[in-house]
């Protein structure tokens, strides 16, 4: 199945794969928001299936069949990636104006703070730096 960020409108379906190797689409042509509910619901620890390792897999698909979301037990989201989703924001911050930096100076300036937060902590004991 094709993997991109991006969608048809309002055509989105929902599948839950199990490990029995049955399948089951619990919501079909729907929108991204219904589609999304129903993800976060089928990928939540808190319904007994999930929490049992029963549903193996959950993917969200558009209406080109493309998969939006896939997420696998034991692994958790593994599409779109953090780094995907990250890129995605930066680019639409760029082209919106919002950001005062490119990018690289992201990476530099996160260094920068975690930096301060370490010094601002104090001295690492002895414990916690062979834990």
């Amino acid at each position: 199945m094709p993997r991109h960020i991006g969608s048809t409108d309002g055509e989105f379906s929902v599948c839950v794969f199990f490990v029995s190797e049955e399948q089951e689409y619990v919501r079909g042509w729907v929108s991204v928001e219904e589609a999304v509910e129903a993800f976060r619901h089928y990928t939540s620890p808190t319904i007994p299936a999930q929490r049992l390792g029963f549903i193996k897999q959950v993917l969200i698909t558009d209406g080109c069949d493309c998969t939006a979301m896939e997420w696998k037990y034991g692994e958790g989201l593994v599409f779109p990636t953090k780094e995907m989703i990250d890129a995605e924001m930066e680019k639409s911050c760029l082209d919106a104006g919002m950001l005062e930096h490119e990018p690289a100076d992201w990476e530099r300036n996160r260094l920068q703070a975690q930096a301060n937060e370490d010094y601002e902590k104090g001295p690492v004991s002895d414990e916690e730096f062979w834990s």
